[in-house]
């Protein structure tokens, strides 16, 4: 299998997916002689939809630019099993529409929270292998990086599924912030310096904790 053709299913699939998302909004139905207060109510009520909408897409957004860096830039060339973590990754991408839904209907309820949360879990450690595959396969050859830029990319794709560990555990107590931390962990991957922020974070802590180990 050629690795242009994987890159084209994966480009096609997150495509359609993307705009299955939009589906789900509906226009509001009023009357005719309807104010625009009771338009305006129920517009409020439609904006849970219209959120989850927009957290979907741009998390779509993020793991198609990661998944494009793996699999264009990343890794040389391609084998039978990354082509099998691909066809993984893809079956849980075309279940956003429906977590979405279920999120942006019943986004006060917790087992709505949960099935999201557990559901951008199994796509960010899906391509999580997938980058660890690429890395280690001795099968598969790749671009060097140097230890900080991949530790970077490790903070870029693990950081949802933490996020979203801590929305599954606060949606116990209130929903709202559950919905607050998914939009958090979108939100750190569309700026670069939060991956960097992090890393030096990091690098911070062990290098103190090394210190008082020595000094020990």
């Amino acid at each position: 299998m050629k690795q242009s053709r994987l890159e084209n299913l994966a480009d096609g699939i997150l495509a359609i997916v993307m705009t299955l998302l939009v589906l789900e909004l509906k226009v509001p139905e009023l009357s005719a002689v309807a104010t625009g207060d009771a338009l305006s109510t129920v517009l409020r009520a439609a904006s849970a939809p219209f959120l989850a909408y927009l957290l979907s897409f741009a998390m779509l957004f993020t793991y198609w630019r990661a998944h494009s860096y793996i699999m264009s830039s990343l890794a040389k060339n391609l084998d039978n099993w990354l082509a099998n973590i691909n066809a993984i990754f893809l079956f849980l991408v075309g279940l956003v529409p429906f977590t979405t839904y279920l999120l942006g209907r019943y986004h006060n309820n917790q087992a709505a929270i949960i099935i999201y949360g557990l559901h951008v879990i199994a796509i960010g450690l899906s391509l999580f292998w997938m980058r660890h595959y690429v890395k280690t396969a001795v099968n598969i050859e790749n671009t060097p990086v140097t230890p900080a830029e991949n530790r970077r990319a490790n903070i870029r794709v693990l950081m949802p599924i933490f996020f979203s560990l801590i929305a599954i555990i606060i949606s116990i107590w209130n929903t709202n912030i559950s919905f607050l931390l998914f939009a958090a962990a979108i939100a750190f991957n569309m700026f670069p310096a939060s991956a960097r922020l992090v890393n030096w974070l990091l690098n911070t802590f062990w290098q103190e904790h090394e210190e008082v180990v020595y000094d020990d």
